[in-house]
């Protein structure tokens, strides 16, 4: 039965483990996939804009530019139908990133400075900056990516080693309480890994803390047992 029941834990936490990964990978090139979309539309925005064109005049170009990208054409055609002045802000509202906030917020200014008239080109020290933001943006963007990666590879390492440790603490002891001390704290890890990817950071770390106090619980008890049991009875 308990043999079982272990089995039954291994096979349970190998699927969820397989099925977070495959869903971590697509949902992870979906997420680069999205940001070489706004990165292109931000340069592409700044290439348009600092030719004089207005903020209308510079979405509906865009929306040939994502004729092909259902999403972004979409965004783009509802953008179009919006009043003046409101067709950036709709789009930043779907997509928006920082450096869209403050292109956009410039090009908007901008044009309502120029009333009627056609807005001026954007001087070169200017497009210099949005470039840079850019690409400050973008070098933020592969940092956070990698710090992530570190992070689930750090986790699935701990994780391991306690999955490990409580199983070699449950065959010593052979217990009844060593065997739910395994389940519980390693389907509490387990959960806690797959929080990584579904989870806001300050939720991950939360589920985070309570799987280390878990572990922690559970080796004092064990060692309690542990200890008891060498004692043998007090007379």
């Amino acid at each position: 039965m308990q043999f079982n029941t272990i089995s039954l834990c291994l096979y349970l936490w190998l699927s969820a483990w397989i099925v977070s990964l495959l869903s971590a990978i697509i949902r992870s090139g979906r997420q680069k996939h999205d940001h070489a979309l706004k990165a292109f539309y931000l340069r592409q925005f700044i290439e348009l804009a600092k030719q004089g064109k207005t903020t209308s005049e510079i979405v509906r170009e865009l929306y040939y530019f994502f004729i092909n990208e259902k999403r972004l054409r979409i965004i783009m055609l509802k953008a179009m139908n919006k009043p003046t002045g409101k067709s950036l802000d709709y789009i930043y509202k779907r997509i928006g990133c920082e450096p869209m906030k403050i292109i956009h917020g410039f090009a908007q200014r901008r044009e309502a400075k120029s009333a009627c008239a056609t807005p001026k080109k954007i001087p070169d020290d200017i497009v210099k900056y949005f470039y840079e933001l850019i690409d400050d943006w973008e070098e933020e963007y592969q940092e956070a990516v990698v710090e992530h990666r570190k992070r689930k590879l750090k986790a699935a390492l701990e994780i391991g080693v306690f999955m490990l440790l409580s199983l070699y603490i449950y065959i010593w002891l052979k217990t009844d309480i060593s065997l739910w001390i395994f389940a519980f704290v390693n389907t509490l890890g387990v959960i806690f890994f797959i929080a990584l990817d579904n989870k806001t950071h300050s939720k991950a770390n939360g589920l985070q803390k309570m799987y280390q106090l878990a572990n922690g619980m559970g080796l004092i008890i064990n060692i309690f047992i542990a200890v008891a049991g060498w004692l043998g009875p007090v007379a």
